[in-house]
């Protein structure tokens, strides 16, 4: 019945007609007790029979084959040419646009916020735990991260535990939505 083979543009309409004529069909057929029907006959009666139609035809015109691979010296290389036909304002106004939305916004600021609490804390742990009064030798420094190490798998162990099953109960709650 689908076509899905390639990136092609579909007739949705001719679609959802042979959708509900299989439906009808396996309907019609259940109440039968068969499970399917042979009506030789043209189009038209079988149309009107309920009989669903084999394959939708569609174009093949926006498939395009995928690049062929490149070698490791290929992909090595300093210049792999050109990904876009956008010119570069194009490029740079897009940019400011994604940005003016406030999802996109607060994902980008929370999670460069997170990357460089990160790297402040990897940079100014190793200055603190290895002066005094501390003096840790590079492996205490180093395992002074197993702890949030083993914290933050804990933690992301908790929520999925704890956290799908609430979010199911919260949308059976809310009806769906």
């Amino acid at each position: 019945m689908y076509d899905i083979d390639t990136n092609s543009a579909l007739d949705l309409n001719r679609l959802g007609e042979v959708e509900k004529r299989a439906r009808a069909h396996e309907v019609e057929g259940a109440r039968d007790g068969s499970a399917t029907q042979e009506v030789a006959s043209s189009d038209a009666s079988t149309e009107e029979k309920g009989v669903p139609a084999g394959r939708v035809p569609t174009s093949g015109s926006g498939y395009r084959a995928p690049p062929p691979l490149k070698s490791f010296w290929q992909n090595m290389s300093l210049y792999t040419g050109t990904y876009s036909t956008d010119s570069v304002f194009k490029m740079v106004i897009s940019s400011v646009v994604i940005m003016s939305n406030i999802g996109a916004s607060w994902t980008i600021f929370i999670s460069g916020l997170l990357v460089a609490w990160y790297v402040a804390i990897s940079f100014l742990s190793a200055q603190l735990f290895s002066a005094p009064p501390y003096l840790f030798t590079s492996a205490g420094v180093g395992y002074t991260s197993t702890g949030p190490l083993i914290g933050g798998i804990l933690g992301a162990l908790s929520c999925g535990f704890f956290m799908d099953p609430m979010l199911k109960w919260l949308t059976r709650r809310n009806k769906g939505v």
